[in-house]
């Protein structure tokens, strides 16, 4: 197990991140939510339209 922390370690995700086979890029995935964490609701509306509009 330890050895596994440390490839998560050097590859700069966590653990959970090494098994979601759904996200293509973790890490920046990681840094977009903390991020987002940060904004306003006014800002994470605007955002979320942006997002809607470019999956359509």
């Amino acid at each position: 197990m330890s050895e596994f922390l440390v490839i998560c370690d050097y590859l700069g995700i966590t653990p959970q991140e090494f098994f979601d086979t759904d996200t293509a890029n973790p890490v920046m995935t990681r840094e977009i939510t903390e991020k987002l964490r940060k904004i306003t609701d006014a800002d994470l509306q605007l955002l979320l339209a942006i997002i809607n509009r470019m999956n359509t």
